[in-house]
């Protein structure tokens, strides 16, 4: 049975927005590949604070999404035997939404921003970060500030690849029809058309020959 019949030089209905989804496609990739590059030499930062903090980084090959809880923890220094209070309080920073950017170190990298060491897989683990500690020698007690929480780190990898893939199917798609072309077969399934060069028996598509004959120019008598 035949299939639906491509005629050449008639533009699919699909093709338009098939081709802006891919450009837009490559768009997203080459982002994806420029951030994941400049997250070995820079560090990225955007911090959004309300009841908790909540940040995404870029950092050594990959984007780390926190939500962390500030923890007050007020215990004794001197008195083993005292039971540890903990409480939460919302955190405060002003203002309340702010990117950075910090070069990156091992030093500062290790296990605060990211993963140590990075791991190429998706990850979803529970942080606590100290931020300060203060003593009271008059009281004794000893007071802890920590953010608590929970933390994804998604390698770069896993973004790029979707984002690659569309793009690449094209032109995969693309270098098969020429070779198929070129070889006398349908571009559409491949079928040998030495015998049918006008319409595939198999498919029924119309194969565009000018892209299988090139012009060349006429002799002149």
């Amino acid at each position: 049975m035949l299939g639906r019949s491509r005629i050449p030089g008639v533009q699919s209905p699909t093709v338009r927005p098939l081709n802006a989804a891919t450009a837009l496609s490559l768009l997203l990739c080459a982002a994806t590949v420029a951030l994941w590059l400049r997250s070995y030499r820079r560090i990225d930062i955007a911090n959004h604070a309300s009841a908790r903090l909540h940040r995404a980084i870029s950092v050594n090959g990959g984007v780390c999404l926190d939500s962390l809880t500030l923890v007050n923890v007020t215990n004794s220094w001197r008195d083993g035997s005292v039971t540890p209070i903990r409480t939460t309080e919302p955190y405060q920073e002003s203002p309340t939404t702010k990117v950075v950017s910090i070069q990156n170190t091992p030093l500062v990298s290790k296990g605060i921003f990211a993963p140590a060491p990075p791991s190429i897989k998706p990850q979803v683990s529970s942080i606590e970060i100290p931020q300060s500690r203060t003593f009271d020698n008059v009281t004794g007690s000893l007071v802890t500030y920590s953010l608590v929480g929970r933390r994804v780190w998604i390698p770069y990898w896993i973004i790029a690849a979707p984002t690659a893939a569309l793009p690449a199917s094209r032109i995969a798609a693309r270098l098969r029809r020429s070779r198929r072309a070129r070889l006398n077969s349908c571009p559409t399934c491949g079928y040998d058309l030495r015998a049918t060069p006008d319409r595939c028996p198999e498919c029924g598509a119309i194969p565009d020959r000018r892209a299988a004959q090139p012009d060349h120019p006429r002799p002149v008598h």
